[in-house]
């Protein structure tokens, strides 16, 4: 995954969590990951998997290209 693509993804979430007044740790236990793997995947530390993607584009109400920044919302 590209770098602007990883920063798209986590402007995405910062946006998602204000806007629900969601905390990191309720997003990542609907991801089905921990705390710390949410960090390091908004970090691009670690590669974010397929079904992830699909669960956070339902989350935030986007494509996962729309996500990913590939194309416009």
């Amino acid at each position: 995954m590209e770098q602007q693509e990883v920063k798209n993804i986590d402007n995405a979430i910062v946006v998602f969590l204000n806007e629900k007044q969601m905390k990191r740790e309720e997003l990542a236990k609907a991801l089905g990951i921990s705390t710390a793997s949410l960090l390091n995947k908004r970090k691009g530390n670690t590669e974010w998997l397929w079904s992830e993607i699909l669960t956070l584009s339902s989350l935030l109400g986007k494509t996962p290209d729309e996500l990913a920044g590939i194309v416009k919302a």
